[in-house]
């Protein structure tokens, strides 16, 4: 089966090509209607808890161990880790937290299922290590099986000129904090 879709399906591939290079002209541009202006930052954090949100999962399913990731305490724990960490700092910490997790759970003989609580309050403490201890946390590099999403590479590349390297900043405040 093929999933097939197009950009206003009923008109000429020369209009929609207008229609496309007229988009990636005004977002490249900088001048942006008012409204958007107030929107980048909440976009930003909202690409970089969605990413840092994938990378979790993807740690623990390497791992076996379960996650829902519409859990609102894990979500608020990532989102804390934001305030002061860029996406690939945050990552690391993940990591971190994953790998710790399995251990203490192989010692403690706690269950898979309670894999999520155990990360996430392994991270929580963490965070807060590294912030009282104001430790160097090294930045990870993106996972290879986690690719940029498109809205990513729209935004930061098209949209906003930063390319990858949001990666490694600290997203900056905004209403999703």
């Amino acid at each position: 089966m093929s999933c097939e879709w197009l950009l206003l399906p009923a008109n000429e591939f020369a209009c929609r090509r207008t229609l496309i290079e007229g988009c990636q002209s005004t977002l490249s541009s900088g001048n942006w209607p008012p409204e958007w202006e107030d929107e980048i930052d909440t976009l930003w954090n909202m690409i970089a808890l969605g990413e840092c949100t994938a990378h979790l999962e993807a740690l623990h399913h390497e791992r076996n161990l379960e996650f829902e990731v519409s859990d609102a305490k894990t979500t608020e724990v990532v989102k804390r880790a934001l305030l002061s960490f860029s996406p690939a700092q945050v990552i690391n910490l993940c990591w971190q937290s994953a790998r710790d997790a399995v251990d203490y759970m192989a010692k403690k003989q706690i269950g898979r299922g309670a894999g999520q609580s155990v990360v996430r309050g392994i991270l929580d403490r963490k965070i807060d290590k590294y912030l009282a201890n104001d430790w160097k946390l090294n930045p990870s590099r993106r996972d290879r099986r986690l690719p940029r999403s498109a809205i990513s590479v729209v935004f930061f590349d098209v949209v906003t000129g930063f390319g990858d390297e949001y990666f490694n900043e600290v997203p900056p405040q905004s209403s999703v904090n």
